[in-house]
């Protein structure tokens, strides 16, 4: 496991969405492109650890609409954004990380490693406090979705 803080593999394979999962053999061939999986949900932890054991996967516990929205960062400018906003964050600037966040959301309003990043440092507690609050992010989704349509007039 590691953490793409930079998001290079997330650029490299086209990803907009965490947690995600690629595997690789002993020799480091991939043997399952990017997909939706998170190790701590009890049914994506056990189907790796199956492949681990048996080579196999099951197919049926991944979540195949998720695939369809790897489609990785739709505008170059926020992409660039993204890129600049982690040099701040490890810099210890924080209110200027989140406003390049914020504009480069806009340019890429479906991407969920930009949303993501931005609920996470607007709310630490949700992320960095035990375990990540996954409801908390379903209903902030809930609740920018609605914004979003009232102000549009949908």
């Amino acid at each position: 496991m590691l953490v793409d803080a930079q998001a290079t593999i997330a650029a490299r394979f086209g990803i907009n969405y965490v947690p995600f999962a690629i595997l690789l053999d002993e020799t480091g061939n991939i043997v399952r492109p990017p997909y939706p999986s998170n190790i701590n949900v009890d049914d994506h932890r056990s189907d790796i650890a199956n492949w681990i054991k048996t080579g196999e996967f099951n197919e049926a516990s991944t979540d195949k609409s998720a695939r369809v929205r790897a489609n990785g960062f739709d505008n170059a400018e926020a992409e660039l954004r993204f890129a600049y906003a982690g040099e701040q964050l490890r810099r210890g600037q924080n209110e200027m990380a989140l406003a390049q966040l914020k504009t480069a959301l806009k340019l890429d309003s479906d991407n969920w490693l930009i949303r993501k990043q931005i609920w996470a440092i607007e709310n630490p507690e949700r992320f960095y406090s035990g375990k990540v609050d996954f409801k908390w992010q379903h209903d902030q989704m809930n609740s920018e979705r609605l914004q979003s349509g009232e102000k549009n007039g949908e």
